[in-house]
Parts: C-alpha cells; structure tokens; sequence
C-alpha cells in the first residue's frame, strides 16, 4: 500500500474515522444558505458585466433595494419548489429541473411586478435585461456546483474504496481462477484489488485475461510479491497440487502476505454472495490432520 493508501486508511480507521462519506446529507438550511450565496454572486456579476455599457440601472428604487428584492422572491420559490430537498452530492435530473423552474419563476414574476409599476407609475423598477441575464447566470452556477459537488464526492469515494483495497493475485489460469477474477472486478464492495494472475504454465507476461497480467510463476514468487506490491494471495486450494500449495503457503507466511482461500463455484452457497466464499486460511488448514486440542483438566 502506497503513501497515499496509508494516510487514507489512518484517516478512515479507528477513532480518526472520518465521517465525510458517511454523512447522508447536508442540513436543508445549509443548501439555503449555499444558493442564496450564489444568488448574491450572480447579481454581482450581472452588475459588472452592465456597469461598462450603455443600459443603466432604474433609479426608481437603489441597486441594494433591488437586488433584495430578487433575491427575497427566488428564495420563496426555493420553498415553493424545494431546490433544497435532493441530497447534492447524488443530484439528480429532477433536482436541477427544480432549480431552473425556481430561477424562471423569479425572472418571470420580477417581470410581472416590472411591468406592473411602469403601468402605474411610467417608470420600471428593474432593468430586464439584468433579470434575464440573473436569471441564466444563478441558474448556471447552481447547477455547476451541484455537478461539481456531485464529481468529487464520487472521485473521493472511488480513491477511498480503491485505496482501502488489499491489493491481490490469483493463483492458476482456469475456468474456476477466471470466474473468480471477474466476481472480484464486478463486486464493487469487496475489499480486494485484483492486480495479476499467477501461473507456472505461461512463459510470458504479454498475455491478460479481464484486462490483468498473467504473470510466470517460475521460482520467483518473492520478487513479484515486491513488484507488484501485493498485499493478499487467492488460492482455489482443490485445484493445485498439495506441493505446490505448500510451497506458496510457505512463502506467503515468510513474506506476511495474508493468503485466502476460495471453494470451487460448484461449492459456493450462491446465497451467501461471493464476499463469504474467500476466507482467510488458518492454520487448521495448513494441517493434514485435524487439530490437536489438550485437555487441561484431564492434566491437572
């Protein structure tokens, strides 16, 4: 496990447990205050981009007024449309259709009101131009950030999961070895990272099979160990020879590689799910007998 890897496992374990991913949602009023920042950055922006042409603001009402005004009536139809209820980092089409509905129905009523005080009065109290242009830049940006939060909370869970994967091999090319391989690519939550298969049968590196190396297993079993960085060892136990399995056993307690074991798929108990057909080999199992218990009382 690389540098990274460590510190995203110290980080996610123990009582330094971060509880970033496993929060569910943000508070509704977080979201609130979030889209009302936007919509103030939206209405400074809209000034700026006015402030060098030849249309100007009316001065029926001040610009403090008037950008109250807004965005007092897109905060109402936050609650009208609840922009508010989705969980952002999971946005959905939905969501973002209820905030462009919120932004439509403020320009459109701000409009509505416009209109109204120029009949009343002969003067408009907002420039209409500003309100589209309102309208489609606080859209924009709440949109963007909701894809934008939405993308990275993905890009951190994928880095988190991935980091916190044991990194393993598979032992033999088979049927059974190849169905075991794609059950590890397919399961997103199991906690192993297939990196290669291993085989005394294949002379060369150039092959793959599921898009991972068939590595020769030629007496060198420690160096790809170190190589590749690997932290488990899958064996089928039934389909290798007894020797075979001995010497692989061996090596991986020396080294400290942990090494599982996996039944053959006509074995599996399909209602239990592949997570609890690899199991860690115990030392039981590295015995050709049953094991030895003593009896404590007998010998007091």
């Amino acid at each position: 496990m690389g540098i990274k890897g460590r510190i995203i496992n110290k980080l996610y374990s123990g009582d330094n447990k971060l509880l970033l991913l496993d929060q569910r949602y943000l508070p509704r009023w977080t979201v609130v205050l979030m889209d009302v920042v936007l919509c103030i950055a939206s209405q400074i922006l809209v000034y700026l981009i006015l402030l060098g042409t030849p249309l100007f603001f009316p001065e029926k009402i001040s610009l403090f007024q008037q950008g109250l005004s807004v965005l007092a009536i897109n905060v109402l139809f936050f609650f009208v449309f609840k922009t508010f209820s989705g969980i952002i980092r999971h946005s959905t089409f939905t969501d973002i259709l209820k905030v462009a509905f919120s932004s439509l129905f403020t320009a459109l009523t701000i409009v509505l009101i416009n209109y109204i005080g120029y009949f009343l009065s002969g003067d408009k109290i907002f420039l209409t131009t500003s309100l589209v242009l309102y309208m489609l830049l606080s859209f924009a940006i709440m949109v963007l950030i909701r894809i934008g939060v939405k993308e990275v909370y993905q890009y951190i869970k994928d880095s988190t999961v991935q980091s916190l994967k044991k990194r393993v091999v598979i032992i033999g090319v088979d049927d059974q070895t190849i169905s075991l391989g794609q059950a590890l690519a397919t399961e997103s939550n199991l906690h192993f990272e297939l990196v290669a298969f291993l085989d005394k049968n294949f002379d060369s590196k150039r092959y793959k099979i599921l898009g991972k190396p068939v590595i020769p297993l030629k007496n060198n079993f420690p160096e790809i160990i170190s190589d590749y960085k690997i932290e488990g060892v899958l064996i089928i136990s039934e389909s290798l020879a007894s020797e075979e399995q001995s010497e692989i056993i061996e090596t991986c307690l020396k080294l400290g590689v942990e090494m599982f074991n996996v039944p053959l798929l006509d074995k599996w108990n399909v209602e239990d799910g592949i997570r609890n057909q690899i199991k860690p080999i115990q030392i039981e199992d590295l015995l050709e007998r049953d094991p030895i218990y003593i009896e404590n009382e007998s010998i007091r």
